[in-house]
């Protein structure tokens, strides 16, 4: 029904949202304060996360400190590979639209109760010199290296190009999660013990 909107405490919903101005999608929950759990969740798509496919892609954000008088620094540099302008347009659109799945995925995990997990890019299986060659492979015809690990967490914060391929390894094998996200969910909702090994974790704190 067109005319019901979140936030509806007896609804579950996934909500557009017409603001062009915002690019993150937003996760909210209502939950009992005497046992913590959610008893309602909403997540919102704002209209500025949809943005023309190579924006996605390739977006440059540069952080810069420094003193007054000083010369400042530039501390923190995310930008795409440098040869993302010449990808195909399917290449593009397929990345983007990857990322976007990524990010809902990601939102989803919230409102289930998991926190960001800034570490599961640590088991990633490849190292980070042969990234080019395989994104290049990847571009061209969408395959990957067998046994890829990305990252194990839908949580983890990463370039829109290891968002897409995470993607399609969900795709790949839509019956099993991310490790971390399968070890969290059998414990937060089947009381299954936690493993003496597990996938690393880092939060926002």
């Amino acid at each position: 029904d067109v005319s019901v909107r979140a936030p509806q405490f007896d609804i579950n919903m996934v909500q557009w949202v017409d603001w062009d101005r915002l690019g993150t999608a937003y996760a909210d929950t209502a939950s009992d304060p005497r046992t913590g759990e959610i008893t309602n969740a909403n997540i919102f798509l704002p209209s500025g996360m949809f943005k023309e496919p190579r924006k996605i892609v390739k977006e440059d954000v540069h952080t810069s400190l420094g003193l007054r008088g000083f010369t400042a620094a530039t501390i923190t540099e995310t930008a795409g590979d440098e040869h993302l302008e010449d990808l195909p347009d399917q290449a593009a659109e397929r990345i983007a639209g990857n990322s976007l799945i990524l990010t809902v995925a990601h939102e989803l995990g919230h409102i289930m109760g998991l926190r960001h997990n800034f570490a599961g890019n640590l088991v990633a299986s490849y190292d980070y010199k042969e990234r080019r060659s395989m994104l290049n492979t990847y571009y061209t015809n969408f395959a990957l290296p067998k046994d890829l690990v990305v990252s194990s967490s839908v949580m983890d914060y990463l370039p829109p190009q290891e968002d897409s391929m995470t993607a399609d390894l969900l795709a790949k094998d839509p019956e099993h999660a991310l490790t971390y996200d399968t070890m969290a969910m059998r414990y937060l909702y089947f009381g299954t013990e936690l493993p003496a090994e597990r996938p690393p974790f880092c939060n926002d704190d």
